[in-house]
């Protein structure tokens, strides 16, 4: 049990980023842009881009998933064909 606010807030924050490992591919499109096709949680997938500042892709990939703009599912086909075979696209 936790003994206050911050150990409560800590203890959830852990617990929601141990999730299952889930597949992330991402494509430099340009030095500051990039697009990212993440697999859902039931086997779905979508596409992202967004702007970088273009000094480590492989972090800042993470932040293009997490808030970057959906890309149309025939873009993101096109992009990610691996993820578009193996995974249902998520509307």
């Amino acid at each position: 049990m936790p003994k206050n606010i911050k150990d409560a807030y800590d203890k959830m924050h852990k617990s929601l980023h141990q999730t299952p490992t889930m597949k992330k591919e991402y494509k430099a499109l340009a030095p500051k842009v990039l697009a990212v096709a993440v697999e859902g949680s039931i086997k779905d997938w979508s596409a992202y881009i967004g702007t970088v500042k273009g000094n480590n892709h492989d972090s800042e990939a993470e932040e293009v998933a997490r808030h970057g703009t959906k890309i149309q599912k025939e873009i993101a086909e096109f992009l990610f064909p691996n993820f578009a075979k193996e995974f249902k696209w998520r509307y």
